[in-house]
């Protein structure tokens, strides 16, 4: 019997938030602004700023108080279930 509480293979998973991240070509980063500090966009920064700064209705960036929130008006902008909406496979 092991003594450690998690298995090697369970602890270098990637977590259901951060399989979603990637699924989806999510990215956050704290800009620590005004706007709201926190940031998440699709694809690549400088093309979503391009499309729409931060409206993501537009296919830019959502800004939030937490990396959290930011995620949230991002996905529900571009119409996707977060990674706990999401039916498992």
């Amino acid at each position: 019997m092991s003594d450690e509480l998690f298995t090697d293979s369970a602890v270098s998973m990637d977590s259901p938030r951060l399989r979603w991240m990637k699924k989806h070509d999510v990215h956050t980063a704290d800009f620590n602004d005004c706007q709201g500090p926190w940031a998440a966009w699709i694809g690549d920064f400088e093309e979503a700023a391009d499309r729409g700064e931060s409206n993501p209705y537009a296919g830019g960036y959502a800004r939030g108080k937490t990396e959290d929130e930011a995620i949230l008006l991002l996905a529900n902008a571009h119409g996707l279930r977060l990674w706990n909406e999401e039916e498992t496979q």
